[in-house]
């Protein structure tokens, strides 16, 4: 994924929210909070001076230990000046490890977040070098990747082989739900990279984990597809 200040990407992975907690009181942060009281309150000092005066200061005060779910752009920049203590989402959470242990292809990462992969390696800068939580962290995300690449690259396969002239892309709002009923049409009549026999339809099972892929994934699928049915166009223009 792209990392750049740019990035919508980036921008949206960094909008996903883990939980925190403050190491310190913190003054005037209290909207991190979402209480509608302090709203109020903070309306009726832009119409009176006279009222902010009364506001109480301590309501505007977020308490040391508190715990709040803060977007990772925010969480980040107060880690790193030791305001809070970043904690694993649920996403990553051991029931969603123990899950991934068992059998990585059949977890929705899509249902667990977005951008799964992209916000475990920013929760992993967060930790310090070298530490036991870093590196299992580090090392969930890899074994997890490595272990669904190769049914993605199965899925890519599929559509790519179904596509009628072997040029066409997948669109970014694309699913292959339509694909379990569908069967592949091998428009190169022979074998080889990126061509599978006709009359193969998707199962069930590959749907619902194409379905299930990250943002990450989906990009791997999407360039696996087109690189398929490239390879397909090509060998077709030999024959």
């Amino acid at each position: 994924m792209d990392t750049s200040y740019w990035s919508i990407s980036s921008i949206l992975a960094d909008s996903s929210r883990i939980p925190c907690t403050f190491n310190l009181d913190v003054p005037n942060l209290s909207h991190l909070r979402g209480d509608s009281s302090v709203d109020n309150q903070f309306q009726s000092s832009q119409a009176s001076a006279s009222s902010s005066s009364q506001m109480d200061d301590s309501s505007d005060t977020i308490r040391e230990k508190s715990r709040l779910e803060l977007p990772f752009w925010l969480a980040e920049m107060l880690a790193l000046n030791d305001i809070v203590s970043p904690s694993l989402p649920r996403p990553y959470s051991q029931r969603v490890r123990n899950a991934l242990n068992a059998d990585a292809k059949s977890v929705q990462l899509r249902s667990q977040a977005n951008w799964w992969y992209a916000l475990g390696v920013r929760l992993a800068s967060l930790e310090r070098q070298g530490t036991d939580s870093q590196t299992l962290l580090l090392e969930v995300l890899s074994t997890t990747y490595s272990a669904r690449l190769a049914s993605t690259y199965d899925a890519a396969l599929h559509v790519a082989s179904s596509s009628r002239g072997g040029g066409g892309g997948l669109d970014d709002e694309e699913t292959v739900a339509g694909q379990g009923d569908a069967t592949t049409a091998n428009s190169s009549g022979g074998g080889g990279f990126g061509s599978r026999p006709s009359n193969v339809a998707m199962s069930a099972e590959l749907v619902d984990f194409v379905n299930g892929l990250d943002e990450s994934e989906k990009l791997v699928l999407r360039r696996a597809h087109d690189a398929s049915a490239a390879m397909r166009y090509y060998l077709a223009g030999r024959n």
